[in-house]
């Protein structure tokens, strides 16, 4: 593994760790296996990293995974269609989010 996506991993495990709300806010009250999701998010850190020279994954590479631990979709991809580019639907029954 890179150095690179080493830091990337070691740096979102302490963030996850340190910031209950941060891990409130990214899973819900659900409880995810924390060692599935890190194997999935570092396939991806390196992927980015040999294709683009960043480890660090975007908002929709995480909900990806986040999507498929919890086993349904959290966007809806019809909607992102119509939304400004700046602007991304997450949440169902919540408004669009923005990416700035």
């Amino acid at each position: 593994m890179e150095v690179d996506v080493l830091i990337y991993i070691n740096t979102l495990k302490n963030f996850f760790d340190k910031d209950q709300q941060a891990y409130e806010d990214m899973f819900g009250t659900l409880t995810i296996n924390k060692d599935i999701f890190f194997k999935k998010i570092i396939k991806i850190a390196n992927k980015n990293y040999k294709e683009n020279g960043e480890a660090i994954l975007s908002t929709e590479q995480i909900y990806e995974v986040v999507d498929e631990l919890l086993g349904k979709k959290l966007s809806q991809k019809e909607e992102e269609t119509k939304l400004h580019p700046s602007f991304k639907k997450i949440l169902k029954d919540f408004p669009p989010f923005s990416l700035n």
